[in-house]
């Protein structure tokens, strides 16, 4: 993992509250590194890697570039078009956004359930 250089730290001393998150939660992560070991990580990431190549390479049909001309936070986002023929592909290149929509309805629903079951109060 890469490190934040003392110079960029230099310059963004306004942001140290960043920093300073950035430094707790690569403690955390190198603890669980280590604790996971850092040969089977190093093992693990490879193999998700090679997976992600599978799906790219097996369900992406089309990349579809961004829009130089508009003036949003998207056009720098690559997008993909599924193969239409493998419908199991479809989770694999869904837009973080809808992603998210889909998580905050399931969650939503779930704190509705547990409302009415009463475990959690208003």
């Amino acid at each position: 993992m890469t490190r934040i250089s003392d110079t960029l730290i230099k310059r963004y001393t306004c942001t140290l509250h960043i920093f300073q998150l950035y430094e707790h939660f690569m403690e955390i992560f190198d603890r669980k590194v280590e604790a996971y070991g850092a040969e089977r990580m190093a093992h693990d990431v490879q193999r998700l890697r090679e997976m992600n190549s599978q799906i790219k390479e097996e369900c992406v049909a089309r990349v579809v570039e961004p829009d130089k001309d508009k003036k949003t936070g998207l056009n720098a986002v690559l997008t993909f078009e599924t193969a239409k023929d493998k419908p199991w592909c479809n989770p694999y290149t869904r837009r973080e956004t809808d992603y998210c929509k889909m998580i905050r309805e399931h969650q939503t629903s779930r704190l509705e359930e547990l409302k009415l079951k009463g475990l959690i109060k208003e």
